[in-house]
């Protein structure tokens, strides 16, 4: 069983990632200046930091996809890697939160709600998703083809789920006005 959500947290972070990477990339100039007040850097140095993150989202989509269909050892360092990422997004949204500070980020290439608990939460989340998948990995068990579809699907439902996260809590909290 682990095996088959071994795959789900695969496709589940490569499609979180994979979005964050390419709402970031259609929103570069946006996304660098969210990062200047952030980390207290000037523009230059927002948009050098972009394109670090960018390669790193870029690393751990290609590892996890590569790593998947050919080597265990990839995929392991793809969920390392995207495990290093949250680990680090979790610190920055803590220290700002710690701060009293209401910044809010361009993750997914538009404006989200300020940072928050949910944001932590979702990021310990999908940290526990990578130590299962890591863990799946091991198992290696011979795994059924419509088990694989099923766990690529839930995948991507909880893909948007996450990516969806602020948008479908503001559905819950305000009241509609139709």
């Amino acid at each position: 069983m682990t095996g088959y959500l071994s795959a789900c947290f695969v496709t589940l972070l490569v499609g979180v990632f994979g979005m964050s990477l390419v709402g970031k990339l259609r929103g570069f100039s946006g996304f660098a200046r969210t990062l200047e007040p952030l980390f207290h850097v000037s523009g230059r140095r927002a948009r050098l930091l972009t394109v670090a993150l960018l390669l790193s989202e870029g690393g751990t989509v290609a590892l996890l996809t590569v790593g998947w269909i050919a080597s265990r050892g990839l995929a392991t360092a793809g969920f390392l890697m995207a495990l290093g990422l949250l680990i680090v997004f979790e610190l920055v949204i803590l220290i700002e939160i710690g701060r009293g500070r209401r910044m809010r980020c361009l993750c997914f290439g538009r404006e989200e709600a300020p940072f928050g608990l949910r944001h932590v939460a979702r990021n310990a989340i999908l940290g526990v998703a990578c130590g299962v998948g890591i863990v799946g990995l091991e198992v290696a068990p011979d795994l059924h083809p419509a088990g694989m579809v099923i766990s690529v699907l839930c995948g991507v439902v909880l893909t948007l789920i996450v990516v969806a996260m602020d948008d479908l809590i503001a559905l819950v909290r305000e009241p509609s006005d139709a």
